[in-house]
């Protein structure tokens, strides 16, 4: 008797049932279902040699060959992973459209024992509904944007809010980036574009239709990773609370905030060479000097004037929603987060 394997088309687990991909690791990194674990049938380096013979040799050919390497990594597998695993612990298996590299390690895994299933569609299925529901979701959200020229703390305040309870949208946090030309994280990559937006839906599913979700006014590019079409078109239309505070203490707190030794491993020197590029308002050569003689302040501030506040008042100039209130504030950064919080709270609280 063939042992049973079900055929699984819902992505909501919360059974304790373990959730395995066993595409390659390059397929696994780009994205996959929240909460898998990658257990690969086979290596990057042998899926491509078989997708080689596939096209070069024959189909026959390359599933003889792929048999092989399969029988191995299932064998590596059941020694190294499932040695240990309770037989009531149920396995989701999915590759990438549910066929040949799922099923073999499910049915070898039945046969032990284990109750399994294969996820009907693989990774595809799950790609395409993570698209269609981060654009219903978005519709729904009663999102209010936070404004302000770089500086200003907006990420912090976020943080804050979320402290004080409020539904916050961190897309800068998902995208492991913080949205400027030198916004690059010290220890992390960021995500691929698919896995930003599986971190996207993971996150939009659990927000209340009727809460006020607070969010930072970006641009449609965070890094190198794009919002959404959907979530963009919402946030050009969210009402929007913005920030004012004067320039010399928005330089004070970009320097405490980012580390200049580390972008000028690639940041700095990336910046310098798209301004050689693309501005004729920036005075490269005057960059490099402050930067070669650690004027930071003044790199900063130069920076600011000549590049990014311009950019804010041109997208500023382009919006058509409502704003909810402009707060002009004259005081450190880090000692006006509460304030504003406070304000952004009150001035929300009728919408």
């Amino acid at each position: 008797m063939s042992p049973h394997i079900e055929n699984i088309t819902s992505f909501e687990f919360d059974r304790g049932e373990v959730i395995i991909d066993v595409r390659s690791p390059s397929e696994f990194n780009e994205d996959h279902v929240s909460g898998a674990i990658n257990l690969p049938v086979l290596s990057d380096e042998e899926f491509q040699k078989i997708g080689t013979i596939y096209k070069e040799v024959s189909p026959f050919e390359a599933s003889k060959i792929g048999a092989a390497f399969v029988a191995k990594n299932i064998s590596k597998h059941l020694d190294e992973f499932f040695c240990d695993q309770p037989h009531t612990t149920k396995f989701i298996f999915y590759c990438a459209r549910g066929g040949k590299r799922s099923r073999s390690m499910a049915q070898v895994c039945s046969m032990v024992g284990w109750p399994t299933g294969v996820i009907e569609g693989g990774y595809r299925t799950y790609r395409r509904r993570i698209t269609s529901e981060i654009e219903e979701l978005s519709k729904r959200l009663r999102l209010v944007l936070i404004g302000g020229k770089t500086g200003t703390g907006k990420t912090a305040i976020l943080d804050r809010l979320k402290c004080k309870g409020c539904s916050v949208l961190n897309l800068e946090e998902l995208a492991v980036h913080r949205g400027s030309l030198l916004g690059a994280h010290k220890h992390h990559e960021q995500p691929a574009q698919k896995l930003f937006e599986t971190r996207l839906f993971e996150k939009l599913k659990n927000f209340n239709d009727e809460e006020i979700i607070f969010a930072e006014a970006e641009s449609n590019k965070i890094g190198r990773l794009f919002i959404p079409v959907a979530l963009w078109k919402k946030m050009k239309e969210a009402p929007i609370f913005i920030i004012e505070n004067q320039i010399e203490h928005r330089v004070k707190y970009i320097l405490g905030e980012y580390d200049p030794h580390f972008l000028m491993e690639a940041a700095i020197p990336n910046l310098l060479s798209f301004f050689d590029k693309k501005s004729n308002d920036v005075d490269t050569e005057k960059l490099r000097n402050f930067v070669q003689e650690k004027k930071w302040g003044e790199f900063v501030q130069d920076v600011l004037i000549r590049h990014y506040d311009p950019l804010y008042q041109h997208a500023m100039s382009k919006r058509t929603a409502s704003i909810i209130k402009w707060l002009e504030i004259d005081r450190p950064v880090e000692h006006s987060l509460d304030f504003v919080c406070s304000e952004l709270i009150a001035s929300c609280s009728t919408y």
